[in-house]
């Protein structure tokens, strides 16, 4: 649960600052015909805690829409990543696969996107991460004061280096994230400002390191397959 909140948090501010690579929207089902320029395709692959073993496990979701991000979903075609097939969820209007396990990657280190819609196939292949980013928040978290978190620069051992990272810091309900710091950045670190957070409140910190996005040959304008790492997130009492 903790995982999905942050990730989240993430895909909040990226749509809103960078990429809208999860885009769902618009209604209807798959009767209309991609033009030529093929279909939206947006799809993530995100590495996260398994919690036993320190292994990583991989979760992947997204989109294939018509010819555009706010195009009609496509609902019938067939995503795999490394052979996992990915299902389409009519509620959400993307298709997904979550719990996979470590051995997701190909003996390579690399994940590979194939989407087969409208007779035709689409494919990219990425580089998985294959570590985290590692958080160092301060214990505790003084309300009154300027807080500043570290993170591990997290490249990973065949090379994949992030192109940002993003960090947030948000309180956890029953109804979703309330964001109270967010940073997009090249750095490794992130200085809050004193009285940004409430004694007695529990924060949540998080941070993703985003990989270069992947283009799709023959696919829409700003199609993608993109990867992550994201770590469960710590968790702090401010005082």
């Amino acid at each position: 649960m903790r995982k999905h909140i942050a990730m989240l948090t993430h895909l909040m501010l990226f749509a809103s600052v960078l990429l809208p690579l999860l885009a769902g929207c618009g209604g209807g089902g798959s009767g209309t015909t991609a033009g030529p320029s093929g279909p939206y395709i947006s799809i993530v692959v995100d590495a996260g805690n398994t919690g036993a073993g320190g292994t990583l496990q991989y979760g992947a979701w997204g989109s294939v829409n018509e010819t555009s991000m706010t195009g009609l979903p496509i609902t019938d075609a067939v995503v795999t990543v490394n052979g996992v097939t990915l299902t389409y969820n009519a509620a959400t209007k993307q298709y997904s696969a979550n719990g996979l396990p470590s051995t997701l990657p190909d003996v390579n280190g690399k994940l590979n996107l194939t989407v087969i819609a409208r007779g035709k196939t689409y494919t990219a292949t990425q580089d998985a991460p294959d570590t985290l980013p590692v958080l160092s928040v301060p214990n505790p978290v003084v309300a009154a004061n300027a807080t500043t978190v570290l993170w591990t620069q997290n490249i990973s051992t065949h090379g994949l280096v992030p192109t940002f990272y993003i960090f947030s810091a948000y309180i956890s309900g029953p109804t979703g994230t309330t964001d109270r710091y967010q940073a997009t950045t090249t750095n490794t670190s992130v200085n809050i400002p004193a009285n940004t957070f409430v004694a007695g409140t529990t924060y949540w910190f998080n941070i993703n390191s985003d990989y270069n996005l992947q283009p799709i040959a023959n696919a829409a304008q700003s199609s993608g397959f993109f990867v992550l790492a994201a770590p469960v997130s710590t968790s702090r009492i401010a005082q």
